[in-house]
Parts: C-alpha cells; structure tokens; sequence
C-alpha cells in the first residue's frame, strides 16, 4: 500500500495557527514542525487497509491530516482525512443529532455485549483524490470511540468508523475472513504494523541485506504488488515480521522515538452506501469471530 504526501503548501501555517487557537504560549519551531509532520506521515496514523478507515490522533489538539493509498476506479487514488479533538463529542448521539450533523444516515450502537461502551464521537472532513491531487469526492464521515473497562489497567479503546462512499470504493482485497449476514458481507483481518524512527532510514543498509530484501519483496509482490518496501527496514524485522510480510500481513511506517510493533485488527462491511469499520489498536486480542459478532451488532441496529 503507498501513502501519499499529505502536506499542503500551508500545513506549517495551520499548524502554528492551531496551537496559537490552543495556547498563546507556545511558539513552533521548525525543530517542532518537523517532528509533528513525522507522526502524522507514520508514527501515529494507522495505513490500514481499509479504504477509507483510519485513525488521526490529534496531538495537543492539532487538526492533523492522514492519508491511506488505494486502488479504486472513477479516478479516486487516495483518500485524505482530517480530525481534530476539539470537536469530539461525549454525550451520545441520537438519531436527529446525526441528522443535523451529517448529511447521510447510518447505523450505530451505545454497547457492544461483550462490554465495550461508547466513550465519544468525531468527524472527519475526507476527500478522495486522483494521482496529481485533484479533489474528486469530499464527504464528512463519523468516527465513534469505544472503551472496555474505562480507567481501568485492563481499560481497552476500539475505533468505529461509518464513511459515506459508493460501492465500487469498498475494499475487499487483503482479508482473512469473511461472513455472510444478513446479505452483508463481514471482512475480517489481523495484521503487523512497525512503526521506525525516522533516521533508521539514513542507516547504512548492507548489500547482503538489500539483496534478501529485494528477493522476498519480488517474490511477495507477484501476489501482491502493493507489498511494502522492505529494503530500508529489513536489517530490523524479526522472522515473525518476516513470516507475516509472506503473507500480505506487515504495514511499516516511519515516525515513533523506537522502534514500536503492534498487532491490529479490524472489521469492515459495506451497506446502504456506508463504508462501516471497526479497529482495534495494539490491544488485548479479540477472538475473530468475537469481532465478526460485534459488526452483526451494528448491522442489526435500527
């Protein structure tokens, strides 16, 4: 999967008109831009492979813009979203709220019966883009928290998302399950993400290395053309990371202090012209089927 770039001609000026919004006291040097445009381009944006799913984490309240590649038809090449937590909600939205506040219906619960309970809500303003950056679809999609044991050491967060797109931008590549319900499909996929400081990739790479990274990544991309490029990083993946890369299931990205790795999964299903995703970040693991049931849930919701 490829990322875009995301930064504007005038991203360093929304940045330092954020945290002039925020705090008078604060001023941002270029030291500070840099290593905020660093998390936003990998350590603390998920590239997932969900069209359209994926997590901005706002930091010190910045409005942040992520970007996910996908291969899509009617031109659109990416998607890119941007959420800040100034405008995260608490209480929990009835049917009218949503109404007023987007201009699409979809369906949504207060609690899953295994405990996690809605914590908050968000929007994105989203827009899908060609190759060269024309805006081609906009859409203001709903991103929902949930939490399990609340302030709690055992406290796990799950990340809803219902995204107003047309079929044909589904995507359905990548899974490693799928269900049937209600005439819906359920995909279901587990995953490696490792994140890199971002001058591991000024680190000498040994030929040797190059050379077994080039040859896995041939072999990988004949089923799988999007495959990451692993040449930079190889040195430092594990045969575990290794073994998931054969198997399509090893997303890198640059921008933590360490190196940092992390098992995620997700749900995703299409209905009525709404992109629905469920994720969940580096947590304890949730039982394939048990996370299948949780999007029976929303589907079944009225």
């Amino acid at each position: 999967m490829k990322s875009s770039g995301i930064f504007d001609n005038d991203f360093d000026d929304k940045i330092k008109r954020t945290f002039d919004y925020v705090t008078k006291d604060i001023d941002v040097s270029d030291d500070m831009l840099s290593n905020i445009k660093n998390k936003v381009n990998g350590g603390n944006v998920m590239k997932l492979k969900s069209k359209k799913m994926y997590i901005a984490i706002a930091a010190v309240a910045l409005s942040i813009t992520a970007a996910t590649g996908i291969v899509a038809s009617g031109g659109v090449k990416f998607w890119h979203g941007s959420s800040s937590n100034l405008t995260a909600k608490s209480d929990f939205p009835d049917k009218d709220t949503i109404k007023k506040e987007f201009d699409y219906s979809f369906k949504y619960v207060e609690e899953f019966d295994n405990g996690f309970k809605f914590d908050s809500y968000n929007y994105s303003d989203s827009m899908g883009t060609d190759e060269a950056g024309n805006v081609l679809v906009r859409s203001k999609d709903a991103k929902f928290d949930y939490v399990k044991n609340k302030g709690e050491k055992s406290e796990q967060k799950l990340y809803f998302n219902a995204d107003k797109m047309t079929e044909d931008l589904f995507s359905r590549k990548n899974y490693d399950k799928a269900v049937n319900y209600k005439n819906v499909e359920i995909y279901y996929s587990d995953y490696v993400y490792k994140c890199f400081p971002p001058d591991i990739e000024e680190k000498e790479v040994s030929a040797e290395d190059k050379a077994e990274a080039e040859k896995l990544m041939a072999e990988v991309r004949k089923q799988n053309p999007d495959a990451e490029d692993i040449t930079k990083v190889y040195a430092y993946l594990t045969k575990e990371d290794i073994e998931a890369y054969k198997q399509n299931k090893f997303m890198c990205a640059y921008g933590s202090s360490e190196i940092e790795t992390q098992i995620n999964q997700s749900v995703s299903w299409y209905e009525n012209g709404v992109e629905y995703g469920l994720l969940s970040m580096d947590q304890d693991w949730i039982d394939p089927d048990e996370f299948i049931n949780m999007a029976k849930q929303v589907i079944d919701a009225e």
